[in-house]
């Protein structure tokens, strides 16, 4: 195909509009009076369009592909001078001319030039929150949390195909309390670790984008521990997923199906220890409070039935141990806390108007018959700063700790689009979250939904022991002494049948971005109980994240 060289020129004019030089005509057949002259004039001065040895323009003249792409290569040597928009309308051209660049010897994007070169942008978060031994209001117990996370993200761009990311992260406590983690565990305070580490490769047609500053994102296979978000808002889980993926389609537009094997990372280990592990030296806690002192003043009917449900738990117990949501999960301590699972998700994006998910989550090795969970979410765009979302998940395994299969539903809204590319920008939301426990392991895009659905007393003794089983489940552990504290039929019925753990609250948030980089977050939740109906405390969360280049 040929074009007009005049059209051409213009083109390029209009894609480098920065160009501002002025010289007299170059060209003998271009005259200043010419509607094309000025467009002609600052081309041929900065060298990117030349005439014919005769010293003519020939503006109406066809050229050949091969003409147009010198005039292109001759603009991408300029690169460096062009503002974002016109290095995108110059790589289109590229794209566009990419094999006859190539019989010039010019790499389209400079590609060989950053083929190998990393990009690192530096988060710097800083944070404050209360941090609960025992968030109940009637018995609360906390310290404030403040202090800071540092991450290092890196992108590596090893071929158009293949990219790597990495995350290297620490955090530090900026007033003597340890900062929480749920991996807190596999690292100190102020030490470096590895957040995430995985490498994508594009399959399918190549894709590029010389606008991003990521990978491909449509039709990729990964390996690695890579991000993994459930769901709208993340409450359900936002951490990382420690395995392999592939991806069919594009994950920023239009639908993409992901499926994933391997070990979910940000789970709260406190919260699904008992699920994993099981409950140590639970015979001797048995034996302590069944002690008969304990009994009187009791009818014999409730005395009968504590002894029956005592003896439904020591059926359950093995070498000491006792599993509170399923029967015969054997991990062993020492082994991978890491929950081992299968992933799949099926995401439709139309942007700027709304996205649907569905996806579906089953453990599988040792703790398969405690999650085989699916969810589905909306989020939808009524304008352009009013957003409305909502999700449901479901765990389809009927957990014996209150006789149900769990579910969990989030319903809100979002005013304004906070961006951190954006100055003076900003957002504010009310969500409500109902979490029955069994649905929720931990890895909250929210370090309060965390608190109030994953609650873990710092040291709990059962009612009328005297021993500590140190971190446990509020969902274990108040189902337990209420049923012990019961006098009557009335009220051990009620200790049976009343719903433990989880929870169900409000949170409102806000952000805003004063200058480029830099975000002011503030979160507060409030109404909060459990299922059971037992209040929380309300809890405020403050945090500041600048981003660097």
């Amino acid at each position: 195909m040929s074009h007009a060289k005049i059209k051409v020129a213009l083109a390029a004019l209009l894609a480098c509009s920065a160009f501002s030089a002025s010289a007299a005509s170059p060209f003998s057949d271009v005259d200043h009076n010419d509607w094309s002259y000025k467009a002609v004039a600052e081309l041929s001065a900065q060298g990117v369009v030349d005439g014919y040895p005769d010293g003519s323009f020939k503006g109406n003249k066809e050229i050949s592909r091969f003409e147009t792409a010198q005039i292109v290569a001759r603009l991408l040597a300029k690169e460096n001078s062009l503002n974002n928009e016109q290095k995108a309308s110059v790589h289109k051209l590229a794209n566009a001319y990419s094999d006859e660049l190539k019989q010039l010897g010019v790499r389209v994007d400079n590609v060989e030039k950053k083929l190998g070169k990393t990009a690192l942008i530096t988060e710097i978060r800083v944070s404050g929150m209360n941090r609960y031994d025992n968030v109940f209001k009637d018995t609360k117990k906390s310290h404030y949390e403040f202090g800071a996370r540092v991450g290092f993200n890196t992108i590596t761009k090893v071929n158009p195909r293949t990219t790597v990311y990495g995350q290297l992260e620490t955090y530090m406590s900026l007033n003597g309390q340890p900062m929480y983690d749920v991996n807190a565990d596999q690292h100190e305070d102020s030490k470096l670790h590895l957040g995430r580490l995985f490498v994508t490769h594009q399959f399918g047609k190549e894709e590029t984008d010389p606008r991003s500053p990521m990978g491909p994102m449509s039709n990729i296979i990964g390996i690695g521990q890579f991000p993994v978000t459930m769901g709208v808002t993340g409450y359900t889980y936002k951490g990382n997923f420690k395995g392999a993926f592939i991806q069919f389609g594009d994950a920023n537009k239009g639908g993409h199906l992901r499926l994933a094997y391997g070990r979910a990372t940000d789970i709260n280990y406190d919260y699904t220890a008992p699920m994993q592990r099981g409950i140590h030296n639970f015979d001797k806690t048995l034996d302590e409070i069944s002690d008969p002192k304990f009994m009187k003043g009791s009818p014999g009917d409730v005395i009968l039935k504590k002894v029956r449900e005592a003896n439904k738990i020591k059926k359950a117990i093995v070498n000491g141990t006792f599993y509170p949501l399923a029967p015969k999960v054997m991990m062993k301590d020492g082994e991978d806390a890491d929950v081992p699972a299968a992933y799949a998700s099926y995401i439709y994006k139309k942007p700027g108007k709304y996205e649907v998910h569905a996806y579906a989550l089953k453990a599988v090795g040792p703790v398969s018959n405690i999650v085989q969970a699916y969810g589905t979410a909306l989020s939808y765009n009524v304008t352009d700063k009013l957003n409305l979302h909502g999700e449901y998940v479901k765990n389809s395994v009927k957990l014996p700790l209150n006789d149900e299969r769990p579910s969990s539903y989030t319903v809100g809204f979002t005013y304004g689009n906070a961006s951190v590319l954006k100055p003076k920008s900003y957002s504010f939301g009310l969500d409500y979250i109902h979490s029955q426990a069994g649905t929720y392991f931990g890895g909250s895009s929210s370090d309060i939904a965390d608190q109030y659905m994953a609650h873990v007393y710092k040291d709990w003794i059962p009612e009328h022991a005297s021993t500590s089983l140190g971190k446990m489940p509020a969902y274990f552990a108040d189902k337990f002494d209420n049923k012990i504290k019961a006098k009557t039929m009335e009220e051990l019925d009620k200790a049976i049948a009343t719903p433990s753990g989880g929870a169900k609250f409000f949170l409102a948030k806000a952000q805003y971005v004063p200058i480029k980089g830099l975000i002011l977050e503030a979160s507060y939740g409030f109404n909060a109980t459990d299922m059971g109906g037992k209040q929380m405390d309300n809890i405020f969360r403050i945090q500041a994240t600048a981003y660097i280049k």
